[in-house]
């Protein structure tokens, strides 16, 4: 019998996956040469160098890397002279330490300032209302007991009664005037109350600002030495001259000997399932045939006609599409199966060759 074809064989993925990091690595290589040019501006150079070393971690050969800046001579004086003139910043913040700590160590000092302010209250006011109203009620009282006993000798005179109509008409009158002198002074003492009020308020707050002042300026004293030591370390600072950059290189990767490994193999693997696939339908049609046929079947080549092949027995004769008589079949020719495999072929009593499609299977 025919040997049968396999699948193809599995690939070497560790050698491919060793094959595409030492690739990647060569891409990186590459990449990190073209990321380190060697720059030279009006402000100075900037240069690289490489040399061969051992990694200690792993002991794997390796690249190092140095990297120098080079200032130009004009730049690297007014760097020293920032440098000089940070350090003498520095120096001097720190001679103040002393003063600022002595500013801190004592405590906040309140007793010197200005008291608080108070509002007067509702008692108060009221209480100065009515003393002015008291005042001026007292200062009113011989006036009016004065027009009153003058009132009443007027009358007198003019032939008024004491209780007649005239009589009381008169102290009526007089009456009402007093009172509207009354109503005055206790408007008077409103009056005198409210300005008093305001006085006191304008008073109190003016304290109160007086206080406020003189705890800003406490802070401001406190704080001065801190302050000014800040303003001598906030100056300018001395920094590194910035080189032009530049579009930098990325790593486009190495050749994918991993991928290309599965590739080849997914195809490989595809023809083959294809070709069984094939050989399956083929030997299925043959044993189709075989079935209606009664197992043996002309298969002489000189009864075929428009033969066409299509694949491949086991036994290593070909498979063929063909027409005979007015059928169209699929199947072998006698005369290949007879040069392999004798016993499943007859000869007909018309002297024509036969097959046993039932031993094929």
């Amino acid at each position: 019998m025919g040997k049968k074809s396999g699948p193809p064989p599995a690939p070497d993925y560790t050698g491919a996956a060793e094959k595409t990091a030492a690739s990647n690595q060569d891409a990186q290589t590459r990449a990190d040469w073209a990321n380190r040019p060697n720059q030279v501006t009006p402000f100075g150079s900037q240069t690289w160098d490489s040399e061969a070393m051992v990694d200690p971690a792993t002991g794997k050969p390796v690249t190092s890397w140095t990297q120098t800046t080079n200032v130009a001579p004009e730049l690297m004086k007014g760097l020293q002279e920032q440098q000089q003139l940070q350090t003498g910043r520095s120096e001097l913040a720190g001679s103040m330490m002393g003063r600022m700590r002595g500013d801190y160590e004592n405590p906040y000092d309140w007793s010197g300032m200005t008291p608080m302010g108070e509002v007067p209250t509702a008692g108060a006011t009221d209480a100065t209302r009515q003393r002015v109203e008291q005042g001026l009620m007292e200062r009113m009282r011989p006036e009016n007991e004065f027009q009153s006993k003058g009132l009443e000798n007027q009358l007198a005179n003019q032939g008024f009664t004491r209780g007649s109509e005239g009589w009381n008409r008169a102290k009526q009158q007089l009456q009402e005037a007093q009172d509207r002198q009354k109503f005055q002074a206790l408007e008077q003492g409103g009056a005198e109350a409210s300005r008093q009020f305001g006085m006191q308020q304008q008073s109190a707050e003016y304290a109160n600002k007086v206080r406020q002042q003189q705890i800003a300026e406490q802070m401001q004293r406190r704080g001065m030495s801190l302050n000014e030591i800040n303003a001598i370390l906030s100056g300018q600072q001395v920094s590194m001259p910035n080189m032009p950059t530049f579009n930098t290189s990325q790593s486009a990767g190495g050749v994918n000997y991993t991928g290309a490994a599965k590739d080849t193999y997914s195809a490989g693997m595809d023809a083959y399932n294809a070709k069984q696939q094939q050989a399956q339908s083929t030997m299925s049609g043959i044993g189709q045939v075989a079935g209606m046929a009664g197992m043996m079947m002309m298969s002489d080549v000189r009864l075929k006609r428009n033969i066409v092949r299509i694949g491949t027995h086991p036994i290593g004769v070909g498979i063929y599409e063909y027409d005979i008589g007015a059928r169209h079949e699929v199947g072998v020719i006698a005369q290949e199966v007879l040069k392999v495999r004798p016993d499943l072929v007859h000869e007909h009593a018309t002297g024509y060759l036969m097959v046993d499609y039932g031993g094929l299977q």
